[in-house]
């Protein structure tokens, strides 16, 4: 059984390879190819059935067999907004939604997936034999298995670290596919659920988080790897605070002298105990202020108009409203549940933020500063904590560059902003502090809030 795999025009190829790379190891009857062409398509929110149809033009051009399989990776969302589905008209096609992932599993995208190109190949087979009692097989409250259906999209981590195949659904695949089939689909499983565990990831830094600042990288992660409704909720908005915060403060400290940025965050109420719209009204003035910047430093020149957009999301989806409301005016929810659709609509806005800031997360690095020594002339080496990621044990490096001011080198127990090219160093202090928390009296990276310290990883708070 061939299972042809291809993606949709923008998305990278490495995504394909990855996945194809976790399912070639196992050896059966399933037999994982790479299209070397991709499917032209492009439309954001398509229908199923726009999208199957030139699937199923893509199968005639490239000369399917009717027995093979077709799937298609995208970073296209569906206007059921589901992780993926095979054609319901018989024909042997897929689509897999292959971006987003970490937004319900904290894992490498590829393990789940490579996941959901198994699931759908046999759950495509099971329909294909019985459509009128499909939907029996179909779990609607998830019990850890293939099948289950996931209808709030964060159940789907326990499906994926479960990865179980319930007795009534592994009966059904023993009728719609040989022994050797589900034998090797069964070893695929365990081997991507391995993979998709809380603690294999503890100490590892994942892709999409290891070159964003720990503030926003620890939160993203705390979001992604919390399952009730309300505290997922809280750990959004928590999320979307470090994401403003922090750039309030990247972006300050690149278009303003040190003097500045302290007269700034005075004038607009952030330097003590600052409310959240306060953030948020002040990454738009940084974004008017600064639209006629032709933001150096390798930050794209549409960079300003790209923070508006930012702000003018979080206004447009009421962000700040809601924050009030759920965590400091509103009564709250017995029922859980209650807080699925407030978060599923929050979602969307929250992930469009990170992205059109990524340029400024990512290319940025950020250090603190342990020592530093002349090497020669003006050549220094300096040891320094990578403050990036969201694992709290920073990792030390040596930093070796050039400075041809004095003052241009940096300071001992600084937090720094640095450039790329490692030659420009923008001094985060007092605002982001490598120190002891007063409450657990470890070493973290401390946020100042005016009056407090604010520490994301552990979210103790303690006066300065």
């Amino acid at each position: 059984m061939k299972v042809r795999l291809t993606r949709t025009l923008k998305l990278h190829g490495s995504v394909l390879k990855k996945a194809l790379d976790l399912l070639l190891p196992h050896n059966g009857p399933m037999q994982f190819i790479e299209e070397k062409k991709p499917l032209v398509f492009e439309k954001d929110f398509f229908s199923w059935d726009e999208f199957f149809s030139l699937s199923t033009e893509y199968r005639t051009t490239n000369k399917f067999d009717d027995d093979d399989f077709l799937v298609v990776l995208t970073e296209l969302h569906n206007d059921a907004n589901w992780f993926s589905s095979f054609s319901f008209k018989g024909e042997r096609t897929i689509f897999i939604h292959a971006v987003e992932w970490e937004n319900y599993i904290y894992c490498e995208p590829s393990y789940p997936i490579a996941y959901e190109i198994i699931m759908n190949v046999f759950d495509s087979m099971a329909f294909n034999k019985y459509p009128d009692t499909f939907m029996n097989f179909v779990h609607q409250e998830p019990i850890g298995c293939m099948n289950d259906m996931c209808g709030w999209k964060v159940d789907i981590s326990f499906k994926l670290r479960t990865a179980d195949i319930c007795p009534t659904c592994l009966k059904l695949l023993s009728e719609i596919a040989e022994e050797e089939q589900i034998r090797q689909a069964i070893d695929i499983f365990e081997s991507l659920r391995k993979k998709m565990l809380f603690n294999t990831n503890f100490q590892k830094p994942l892709s999409f988080e290891e070159n964003l600042p720990f503030t926003v990288a620890i939160t993203k992660r705390k979001l992604s790897t919390t399952l009730e409704p309300f505290r997922k909720l809280l750990m959004l908005i928590d999320h979307f605070d470090c994401i403003v915060r922090t750039a309030v403060l990247m972006i300050a400290h690149l278009t303003k002298t040190k003097e500045d940025v302290a007269i700034f965050l005075k004038e607009n109420y952030l330097s003590e105990r600052p409310s959240l719209g306060n953030w948020v009204d002040a990454l738009a003035i940084l974004s008017s202020q600064s639209m006629n910047n032709d933001w150096g430093f390798q930050l794209p020149r549409d960079f300003a108009n790209k923070v508006r957009q930012v702000t003018q999301l979080a206004n447009d989806n009421k962000i700040t409203y809601i924050r009030n409301e759920q965590r400091g005016h509103g009564y709250i929810d017995c029922q859980d549940s209650g807080y699925k659709k407030l978060f599923q609509d929050c979602l969307p806005a929250i992930e469009e933020m990170e992205k059109l800031l990524s340029p400024l997360f990512y290319r940025f690095k950020y250090y603190h500063v342990i020592n530093h020594k002349r090497i020669s002339g003006k050549k220094f080496s300096i040891c320094s904590y990578n403050l990036a990621g969201s694992n709290p044990a920073f990792i030390e490096e040596e930093i070796f560059t050039n400075f041809t001011n004095i003052e241009d080198i940096p300071i001992e127990n600084h937090v720094y902003l640095v450039t790329p090219d490692k030659s420009k160093w923008f001094d985060l202090e007092p605002y982001f502090k490598y120190a002891e928390c007063n409450l657990c009296h470890h070493n973290r990276l401390l946020v100042f809030d005016g009056i407090y310290m604010l520490d994301p990883y552990i979210g103790h708070r303690f006066e300065k």
